[in-house]
C-alpha cells in the first residue's frame, strides 16, 4: 500500500485564513511606514532646497531665490511641481532673461500640498548675501493627498534665515506654525 503525500482540503483553507489574517494586520502598518516615509523625503527635499540657496546666497554674495517650479526657467505658484533656485540679480523674485536657474529640487510626490505663507504675502522666498531672508520670514505647510494633519508638518523660517520645524506643543499629533496654532490641511 501506497501512502500519498499531500495536503487536504481543510489544512489549505485554515492556512490561507492564518495567512489572510496575517497579510490584512500587516497592511496598515505598511501604509502608515508608507505615508511617514513620504513625509519625511519631502521634508528633507524642501530643507536641502533652502539651505542650498541660503548657502548659494552668502557664498556668492548675491540674492538667492528659491520659488515653485512652472516650467524649468519659470516660476509659479505650485511648490508641487518642485522647486528652482536661482541667483536673483533684480530681486524681483522671478527668473527674467539673464538669470538662470542654479538647481531645480523635486519633491517625493504631487500627490500632497505644500503651502508657503510669509510676511508681505511672497510668492518666493529670497535669501540675501549676509543668509537672512530678505524680511520673508514665513511657513512652508505639508499636507499628504488624504488631508490627515497628523501626517503633515510645518517649517518654519525666520528672518534671520535659520529653519526648524514646527512642534506638537499640546501633544495632539499635529504639528503647529510659528504661531502656535495647529497645522490645517483642509
Amino acid at each position: 500500500m501506497k501512502h500519498q503525500q499531500g495536503y487536504t482540503f481543510i489544512e489549505i483553507f485554515f492556512t490561507l485564513c492564518i495567512a489572510t489574517i496575517l497579510v490584512s494586520m500587516a497592511l496598515p502598518s505598511w501604509s502608515a511606514f508608507q505615508d511617514r516615509n513620504t513625509q519625511s523625503i519631502s521634508y528633507n527635499a524642501l530643507l536641502s532646497a533652502v539651505n542650498f540657496a541660503r548657502m548659494q546666497a552668502i557664498s556668492q554674495g548675491e540674492h538667492t531665490t528659491l520659488c515653485p517650479k512652472q516650467t524649468p526657467n519659470t516660476c509659479g505658484t505650485d511648490w508641487t511641481n518642485g522647486i528652482l533656485v536661482f541667483t536673483d540679480k533684480n530681486r524681483n523674485g522671478s527668473i527674467d532673461n539673464a538669470e538662470t536657474p542654479l538647481r531645480e529640487f523635486t519633491l517625493s510626490s504631487k500627490e500632497h500640498s505644500l503651502i508657503w505663507s510669509s510676511f508681505q504675502r511672497k510668492t518666493y522666498l529670497t535669501f540675501t548675501r549676509e543668509g537672512v531672508t530678505a524680511n520673508q520670514n514665513g511657513t512652508f505647510v505639508y499636507c499628504p493627498a488624504n488631508k490627515t494633519p497628523d501626517l503633515g508638518w510645518a517649517m518654519i523660517i525666520n528672518k534671520a534665515g535659520r529653519v526648524y520645524r514646527g512642534v506638537d506643543s499640546n501633544n495632539n499629533g499635529i504639528e503647529e506654525r510659528s504661531n502656535g496654532k495647529d497645522i490645517q490641511c483642509s
